[in-house]
């Protein structure tokens, strides 16, 4: 991996930018796309960016043809890229497969830029912030399948206490708790999960199971996004924790097309982390040895991988994130995130030593602990967006912390940790949101 560096700003064709940082439409010079997009260079195929003009291709032959699936005028991007912030995926979706731009004079119909609040008490009033709470499960036979809980023997390191907590209670009551204080500075708060054990749709796991997921896959197959053979697999052979994968990929799905509807001016997406190594050396029974390691990161959208840019979907969102700003913002937030969360709750922010084969693999590199990767939900929510990962729920000390339940929010037992990560989030959004 690279040492760590802001890595340059190269500004190549023109776009209109959408949060608030010109409310004109006026044309202002794109952000550095492709370094920050690709983390595959072959991916290059799928674009063609000439003065301004940009063509968008579906293979390698349409490139070598020059035989475009959607092109956009220089002239027309100011006018086109406001309705990735007005107008619903299907229609987006139509218009780009139908090439269709006969409607594109009344730019960002229905969508406020937010420009600042004229009341110094309320600072964040008009506001409009979507907060994802990652994962689901209400109980951790649940966040088993899902992969995503602590369990620590009680040993010297955890000061003779068995952990045992997950990280859907965590994100969720970071969550509601962030909400409230927001609201607080006259901030619009819109969060994708509110219900514990739940996904976004008000379904567990298991009610999915029950109810809706021979309906779901039905709807999957008939939309392409299943073949007949794997829709059997998951019928008939799949285990747990290969169809909580498929109910996760559904859900990612149905918040991200509800955060879109709720038209934020940022989103953060709500998770901790685990130290992945030491995530590979559970025992058999599922318990987390100690781990001495504790850091920060977020993600911004970015870093499109081999076979990413195959499918007609994912090539409309990397033509919003070539013609918006959503880029530059998303890393203006993450910058704002990176350095409370560092300096409030005393983070390392994660390096290259800590020789995290993921970053290496699917991230770029954008700034100290910030790195783009394409995330279903980096590249599919529109607007600004940070993924936030802000401690090691496996290290001891915040093991200890995190496994206390001393702190009521909504009802739900909780540790009062996460107090200390919603103040630095809270401080986080009045920066980014006051700067502008």
């Amino acid at each position: 991996m690279n040492s760590l560096r802001l890595l340059p700003v190269v500004f190549v064709v023109a776009f209109a930018c959408q949060n608030g940082t010109s409310g004109n439409h006026n044309l202002h010079h794109l952000f550095n796309n492709t370094a920050f997009l690709l983390k595959d260079s072959s991916l290059n195929i799928h674009f063609k960016q000439k003065e301004g003009n940009i063509w968008i291709y579906p293979n390698e032959h349409a490139r070598r043809v020059d035989s475009a699936e959607f092109f956009l005028a220089a002239e027309e991007v100011k006018n086109f890229a406001p309705l990735f912030y007005t107008l619903a995926e299907e229609e987006l979706l139509t218009i780009y497969q139908e090439n269709r731009k006969d409607s594109l004079s009344t730019p960002g119909i229905f969508y406020t830029p937010w420009t600042g609040s004229p009341d110094s008490n309320l600072p964040l009033q008009g506001l409009r912030v979507a907060l994802d709470a990652g994962h689901h499960a209400g109980n951790l036979e649940a966040a088993e399948i899902e992969g995503k809980y602590v369990k620590m023997r009680p040993s010297p390191a955890t000061d003779m206490q068995e952990i045992n907590f997950f990280e859907a209670r965590l994100t969720l009551t970071t969550a509601l708790l962030l909400a409230k204080n927001l609201t607080k500075y006259g901030a619009e708060v819109f969060l994708s999960r509110e219900q514990d054990g739940k996904g976004t749709l008000g379904l567990s796991f298991e009610e999915w199971q029950t109810h809706q997921m021979e309906a779901d896959l039905a709807a999957e197959m008939e939309a392409g996004r299943l073949t007949r053979e794997e829709t059997t697999f998951y019928r008939r052979k799949a285990n747990q924790k290969q169809l909580g994968r498929l109910f996760n990929n559904l859900d990612l799905r149905a918040r991200a097309k509800k955060i879109n509807a709720f038209r934020p001016h940022l989103t953060l997406v709500l998770h901790y982390n685990v130290d992945a190594a030491n995530y590979k050396n559970r025992d058999t029974e599922g318990y987390f040895p100690s781990n001495g390691r504790n850091y920060a990161m977020t993600f911004i959208p970015g870093a499109f991988m081999t076979g990413e840019l195959d499918d007609v979907e994912d090539r409309l969102e990397f033509l919003r994130l070539l013609i918006t700003d959503d880029l530059e913002e998303s890393l203006k937030l993450s910058q704002a995130v990176m350095s409370e969360l560092s300096d409030q709750l005393h983070l390392p922010i994660v390096n290259e030593s800590y020789n995290l084969s993921y970053l290496e693999r699917a991230c770029v590199q954008v700034d100290s602990g910030i790195y783009a990767r394409n995330l279903s939900l980096t590249r599919l929510v529109h607007g600004p967006v940070c993924y936030a990962e802000p401690l090691c729920q496996d290290h001891p000390l915040e093991a200890q912390a995190l496994n206390k339940q001393d702190l009521t929010v909504n009802g739900l037992r909780t540790s009062s940790r996460i107090h200390d990560v919603v103040a630095a989030y809270e401080a986080a959004i009045l920066k980014y949101a006051i700067s502008k």
